[in-house]
């Protein structure tokens, strides 16, 4: 038995958090598996949803000395989406960089069809890819293609101090498939973790 000190108190708190928080983790991974993850969706304004996303999160990323830049069009970028499951989707992907990129740089950035400039418009849905690069520590080729997994954690370097359970990512998988979307990690020109997330547009 542990002594009753405010230090083992404060430890145990933390530990009751972050089983909190895996259980409800997995609990929205369960019920995304079954299809009973809710979506109540209407038009939004990508443009003006990450406007606000900045707002909300400069100063938390500040406090990490990470700073914050968005790269948007200058008109609206419509999609038809769950404007809460969407925040949901951007605060995991925000958290995911302060907790393991050790990173001083986060770029957003919204480009429209640059894919499929090249195809047939007339057959291809026009798209928008939304794109989260850190300029922190990255993620070695062979881990990259599991970062998406349930329960997947990489080498130590991006989890030493932060307990994470490897959830985050994949919550943010299921919330794009149930935005007819696609999301994937790669190597960001920024040197560090790049993660892209395709949506159709409205």
């Amino acid at each position: 038995i542990r002594p009753m000190t405010k230090e083992n108190i404060s430890s145990a708190h933390d530990e009751l958090t972050h089983l909190t928080n895996l259980i409800d983790d997995l609990h929205q991974l369960t019920i995304a598996d079954i299809g009973g993850m809710q979506y109540s969706k209407k038009n939004e304004d990508l443009t003006l949803l990450l406007t606000s996303v900045k707002g909300k999160y400069q100063s938390y990323l500040a406090q990490s000395n990470i700073a914050l830049t968005l790269n948007l069009p200058g008109s609206p970028i419509n999609i038809y989406a769950d404007k809460t499951r969407l925040l949901q989707l951007f605060e995991n992907i925000i958290n995911n960089s302060i907790k393991y990129a050790q990173a001083s740089q986060l770029k957003i950035s919204l480009k429209i069809n640059e894919a499929n400039e090249s195809s047939d418009t007339a057959t291809t849905p026009p798209v928008v890819y939304l794109t989260f690069e850190d300029n922190g520590v990255g993620v070695d080729d062979e881990h990259i293609r599991h970062l998406f997994e349930y329960l997947y954690r990489t080498d130590e370097s991006r989890n030493r101090k932060s307990g994470g359970a490897g959830l985050g990512l994949s919550i943010c998988r299921q919330i794009v498939i149930g935005h007819q979307g696609d999301i994937w990690a790669e190597k960001s020109s920024l040197d560090g973790l790049a993660i892209v997330i395709k949506l159709p547009l409205a």
